[in-house]
């Protein structure tokens, strides 16, 4: 009587990724129903219109800061120049020297 073995075919193991590591095509998870469940309420899924209507709101957002930025700053600008308006000449301005290129300071 002649024995056959059978030998066992062995798969090679599958090297399991990092963590922090995204899992990648053909990897899986295990997890339980409540697991799933908890995933799928907490996930968010936006249609393209979705995210259009954001992005827009979000740059309408960034527009109206710019603006307001913009204002705040041609304020500071104005009151900049009335306040050295008021300011009187210094000695330099008095003697003339300010407009000389000879002198430097």
């Amino acid at each position: 009587m002649a024995s056959t073995k059978l030998s066992k075919v062995v798969e090679p193991r599958r090297p399991q990724p990092e963590r922090g590591t995204n899992v990648k095509v053909g990897d899986y998870v295990v997890m339980s129903k409540t697991d799933l469940q908890r995933v799928k309420d907490e996930s968010v899924i936006l249609t393209r219109d979705d995210m259009t209507r954001l992005r827009k709101e979000k740059e309408a957002e960034l527009e109206q800061r710019n603006a307001v930025a913009n204002a705040r700053k041609k304020k500071m600008l104005e009151l900049e120049e009335e306040r050295t308006k008021k300011v009187p000449p210094s000695e330099i301005e008095v003697c003339g020297l300010a407009n000389n290129p000879r002198v430097s300071f």
